[in-house]
């Protein structure tokens, strides 16, 4: 199973990557982009590059960025749906269990488990979870 990532996290390693290509010291790269699932699994892609040498560094960059494709996933819809149910306090909104591994591991909800929380065991927002949110919805 691919792991989760965001578009900058995605875009940092395609720039990681093209750091080691000579080809690519010249060029600038395009957006992560969402697309529907491929074959493979993967749902997103790296628009082209561009400058001087976009041609011989995207024949450089390929290797690296079908690894990426194969091991990592775009963040999707689910994510942010469920986030944003857990703001707006809407218990009857069911989370899967891979977005609910998600939101915990990265710090962006947590169990309720504490004195006070309405719900023993559900997950609750975290005050990073909010920001995160506001980001994500800001297309930031």
């Amino acid at each position: 199973m691919r792991e989760i990532k965001t578009k900058s996290e995605l875009q940092d390693m395609i720039r990681e990557a093209a750091e080691l290509c000579e080809d690519c010291q010249d060029c600038e790269f395009g957006e992560i982009f969402a697309q529907e699932p491929d074959e493979s699994g993967c749902n997103w892609n790296v628009s082209a590059a561009r400058g001087e040498g976009r041609l011989a560094c995207m024949t450089c960059l390929q290797p690296a960025a079908t690894e990426l494709r194969k091991e990592y996933n775009l963040i999707d819809q689910r994510f942010t749906e469920a986030l944003n149910a857990l703001f707006e306090g809407r218990e009857e909104v069911p989370i899967p269990i891979d977005v609910a591994q998600w939101l915990v591991e990265r710090g962006l909800a947590r169990a309720q488990s504490r004195a006070g929380d309405s719900k023993f065991g559900a997950l609750a927002i975290t005050e990073e979870g909010r920001s995160w949110l506001k980001e994500a919805m800001l297309g930031v």
